[in-house]
């Protein structure tokens, strides 16, 4: 349980989510999920009114209820990820326990004929009766820069969502994880 949390909280750190294109949703609609995982349910629909209330039971005991919902997600490690461990995109991984499922991971268009070039460590992630409205990626790397401005623009992704810090791990005397900055910042002259 603890090393799970764990990998999911690293999980979290280390993606940078591509919102919304028309194109995305015609591409992959499988789902990676089967019927032989631990039973897991999407919670019901209710009223934006009564979200307090629901997180208030949820948070009692401890986070009782949070923690068992958590546990009841699928465990995506049993699912194949055979095209993200190839000897010729291995270093486009970050990390080597975070990699796109087979099913449903995002697939380049080829340059060159080269194997390699149709691959970057991302999945589609269905979105509330939308299959496929977002991408899940890694913070791109100095090496996979490229390929991550090649996806924003092969599928016409015109949000996209970072929820890492430029610079991860450096206060708790980890191992620094640097994400290549891929994006410009403004400056206002005064």
């Amino acid at each position: 349980s603890y090393n799970r949390d764990r990998q999911h909280r690293s999980y979290q750190k280390s993606i940078a989510v591509c919102c919304s294109s028309s194109k995305i949703r015609r591409q992959v609609n499988k789902t990676p999920l089967k019927n032989d995982h631990r039973k897991f349910s999407i919670p019901g629909e209710f009223h934006v009114d009564d979200l307090y209330d629901i997180y208030m039971q949820k948070h009692a005991l401890d986070d009782l209820v949070f923690s068992t919902e958590f546990q009841s997600i699928p465990n995506f490690e049993e699912l194949p990820s055979t095209s993200a461990t190839r000897d010729i995109v291995a270093s486009k991984n970050r990390f080597l326990n975070i990699l796109p499922i087979d099913t449903t991971r995002v697939v380049l268009n080829l340059l060159d004929d080269d194997p390699a070039t149709d691959y970057i460590n991302g999945n589609y992630i269905s979105g509330y009766k939308c299959p496929n409205k977002f991408i899940a990626t890694q913070g791109p790397k100095p090496d996979t820069c490229e390929d991550f401005w090649r996806m924003i623009w092969e599928l016409e992704i015109k949000s996209i969502v970072m929820l890492t810090n430029i610079i991860e791990g450096a206060s708790r005397m980890d191992v620094t994880v640097t994400i290549m900055f891929y994006y410009m910042t403004l400056q206002l002259i005064s």
